[in-house]
């Protein structure tokens, strides 16, 4: 088989010899029979499949088959999979144990998701024998002699059902991720494996099922705070706007300091990602709770603010750098000249009176600048495209001008309009760069990409849909 990663390049965090070793025996019943799978990994002559051809395979099988797939991808199931009378060798099979967790993880969640959502309850609920003494608990150390311990998951049990919640990506299965999360309440910070777990498949099912944002609104008034700290965590991992309005309607409702400022640190994350459809988020609503924080968590707020690339945000910086706090002047100075581009001291006059000037050039200068970056006067360009790069404080609505005229700018000129567009450093140029990327292949679309690279850290090669996507278009 030619190995590669299975298509959502899915990598489990357990070691495969400490999760046999750990995780509990199958539920009572008959003895799993893996037989079919074992034939499927088998090496076959000239055998050429693909991680996706196996893969495939598997999925035909069919759901008869959920609880063996769910069995390897939890890792228990390996010494069944490969018993002693068959012990793996890699000579005889077409992948490698750990690549075996892989591929039927990436078969589970191709399966109809109510069968296997129901499953994975199941997996949750105590054996036949077990069911007077149950819990939702954490499973509780052994007792003394004749002392009788409730019955609850194993940890690695939980673990498991939240890496396969995280793989299927459905908002059907929220209600288990809650059961689980809720099953260790305060006690998630003795257990940060499952911690982990629950945030990694709230930000998976938030990415790729749009039902799973309304479903986790609508619980918002019911989170305890550390079910909140878990959602702002995910909202910030699945880089989505649609994080905002959530974020947005988890600040209206909460009193506390410390919620406010988490919740500022997600909006200014996200409106970094997306700063043409949440421009303005950021400093709007830290304007709204800046009375109600008490001075070490203005500070907090005020170092998350650069990041925006809003120019508003340089008057609460400008506030900050007049306040008696030393530590609070240090953190606004840092803010102003990464959004500003300059270092000019601590003397807030000598700021206020720089910003003024850069007010005065943008009303006056700006728009006639981007209009001479369209003709076809390359020197005209290339001299209104230097002027351009040295005002930094607009780089959001610059970047995004320069971009929406990539395609209809000459070749030299949008050369180093892409250049221009790596040093601003704003994401607000994405959708002017995609569009770029139909049209015929060239050295602009060359410098398209490179920019992209640049300004996402991401490496979609030339596939302009997956740019697209990740432009949020």
């Amino acid at each position: 088989m030619t190995r590669r990663r299975s298509l959502h390049g899915l990598a489990l965090v357990l070691l495969v010899a400490s999760s046999a070793a750990q995780a509990p025996p199958a539920a009572e019943g008959p003895a799993l029979d893996l037989a079919p799978v074992r034939a499927l990994l088998r090496l076959r002559r000239d055998d050429a499949r693909t991680a996706e051809d196996v893969v495939a395979a598997l999925v035909r099988l069919g759901p008869a088959e959920i609880d063996a797939l769910y069995r390897i991808a939890a890792g228990d199931g390996l010494e069944l999979l490969f018993p002693p009378e068959e012990p793996y060798e890699l000579e005889r099979f077409v992948c490698t144990p750990e690549e075996a967790c892989e591929l039927a993880l990436a078969a589970l969640e191709r399966q109809p998701v109510p069968l296997v959502v129901t499953f994975l309850a199941r997996e949750l609920e105590p054996p036949p024998a077990e069911r007077g003494r149950a819990t939702d608990a954490p499973a509780a150390p052994a007792g003394t002699e004749g002392e009788s311990v409730p019955w609850a998951p194993t940890v690695e049990t939980r673990q498991a059902v939240l890496r396969v919640l995280g793989a299927l990506g459905s908002a059907d299965g929220l209600e288990l991720v809650w059961r689980i999360s809720a099953s260790f309440g305060d006690l998630s910070l003795s257990y940060p494996s499952v911690r982990n777990g629950v945030r990694g498949a709230l930000t998976d099912i938030l990415r790729a099922d749009p039902r799973a944002w309304r479903l986790v609104g609508e619980r918002r008034e019911r989170l305890e705070p550390f079910e909140r700290g878990l959602v702002l965590e995910a909202l910030q991992e699945t880089e989505r706007a649609e994080g905002a309005a959530l974020a947005l309607a988890l600040l209206g409702q909460t009193s506390q300091p410390e919620d406010m400022v988490r919740l500022v640190g997600v909006l200014a994350r996200l409106e970094e990602l997306h700063p043409t459809e949440l421009a303005g988020t950021t400093v709007r609503e830290l304007a709204h709770c800046w009375l109600r924080l008490p001075a070490s968590e203005r500070r907090t707020a005020a170092a998350c603010l650069a990041r925006t690339a809003d120019p508003e945000a340089v008057g609460t910086l400008l506030e900050l750098l007049e306040e008696n706090d030393g530590r609070a002047r240090r953190i606004a100075l840092a803010g102003l000249s990464e959004l500003c581009g300059l270092r000019v001291g601590e003397d807030s006059a000598t700021w206020r009176a720089w910003l003024e000037r850069e007010r005065a050039w943008w009303n006056e200068h700006a728009e006639e600048l981007c209009l001479r970056v369209g003709e076809d006067d390359p020197a005209a360009a290339s001299d209104a495209l230097r002027e351009l790069a040295r005002h930094r404080l607009f780089r959001r609505d610059l970047a995004q001008r320069v971009a929406a005229g990539l395609t209809d700018q000459p070749t030299a000129t949008a050369l180093q309009s892409c250049r221009l567009l790596s040093t601003l450093d704003s994401r607000a140029a994405l959708a002017g760069l995609v569009r770029v990327l139909d049209s015929e292949p060239s050295a602009v679309v060359e410098a398209a990409l490179r920019s992209l690279r640049e300004l996402t850290g991401h490496d979609l090669g030339e596939d302009a849909r997956a740019w697209r996507e990740l432009a949020g278009g």
